[in-house]
């Protein structure tokens, strides 16, 4: 009796700890994680127009995303369909060296052995509105759907590597914004820098765009962004998280 207790213990411990392994080993892994983009090549969607809130046929709330194919080191993208999205069409738009993208969903197809991430910009992007005379800079947001090409994958020991020759991966916000400044790509740590103690709403709209939420309390307003949070006493900025 007692050398059978002893393998039944011995089971469900082995049994316990290969599903502890297992949860901590899967492909979410890269969910929810800051990346910093590392080689020129890749491109987040923009709107062929800005969208609002009010528009009819775009809501203003989703971000335009563009499916990125990775097999290696070759890349491949093109104009995609914005049905619901955007007035129109989703246009690439390149993203540059140093440029802070957050990871927010996962999938695995199997079928087509791709592992696909999806990727939104930190910090917004400039983007060229307009020709000619009408040409103007916009600041604005967009996603990447990251699709890329592995033999198996579903191992995670694959998707490292693979995203590895694009991104590099960080352990936090700080260190993303850091190394962007070292890569040269000043955007991120200067809309961060550029919010300031007393600016306004509009003021703060200008630097990192429409917030993903609003949140009033009071005398206090929150603006609300997938990284930071930007608080208001009366209409003025006091506090940045």
């Amino acid at each position: 009796m007692k050398l059978i207790r002893i393998l039944l213990a011995y089971i469900l411990g082995f049994t316990v700890m290969s599903g502890v392994a297992g949860a901590k080993n899967t492909p979410t892994d890269f969910d929810n994680k800051y990346f910093v983009v590392a080689s020129s090549g890749l491109a987040i969607g923009t709107c062929n127009m800005p969208c609002s809130e009010s528009d009819t046929l775009c809501g203003g709330k989703l971000l335009p995303t563009l499916a990125v194919r990775i097999d290696g080191s070759n890349v491949e993208f093109h104009q995609q369909s914005g049905f619901l999205v955007c007035h129109d069409v989703i246009l690439p738009t390149p993203v540059a060296v140093g440029t802070v993208l957050l990871s927010t969903k996962s999938s695995v197809d199997k079928h087509e052995g791709r592992y696909c991430l999806l990727l939104q910009t930190v910090f917004p992007v400039t983007v060229t509105r307009g020709v000619g005379a009408f040409a103007h800079s916009s600041m604005e947001h967009g996603a990447m759907s990251l699709r890329i090409h592995l033999d198996d994958p579903t191992k995670v020991e694959l998707i490292g590597p693979a995203l590895g020759k694009w991104l590099t991966q960080t352990d936090s916000l700080t260190s993303a914004v850091a190394l962007s400044a070292k890569l040269n790509h000043l955007t991120a740590e200067k809309s961060v820098k550029q919010i300031r103690v007393g600016m306004t709403f509009e003021e703060v709209e200008n630097v990192l765009g429409v917030p993903d939420t609003r949140v009033d309390l009071d005398h206090k307003v929150l603006f609300k962004y997938a990284t930071l949070t930007v608080t208001f006493q009366d209409g003025k900025v006091i506090d940045v998280q």
